[in-house]
């Protein structure tokens, strides 16, 4: 987990996001990590592209319930 944030990559900062959603335990450390990222901007279009699909939760009450 911490190997992958301090990656720096487009990639990493893509699977950062994708771990967002399936590992709510760590889900703050994978935030942190994607706010550190230097291309986080790739996560944040990673991100926009999980919201257009139905199955990806939008609330934290998904990610820990």
């Amino acid at each position: 987990m911490r190997a992958l944030c301090d990656l720096g990559t487009d990639e990493a900062a893509r699977e950062i996001v994708h771990r967002l959603r399936d590992d709510g335990r760590h889900y703050l450390l994978y935030m942190i990590g994607l706010i550190r990222s230097p291309n986080r901007t790739a996560g944040l279009r990673e991100m926009d592209q999980l919201l257009q699909a139905p199955d990806f939760p939008v609330t934290l009450k998904e990610l820990f319930w």
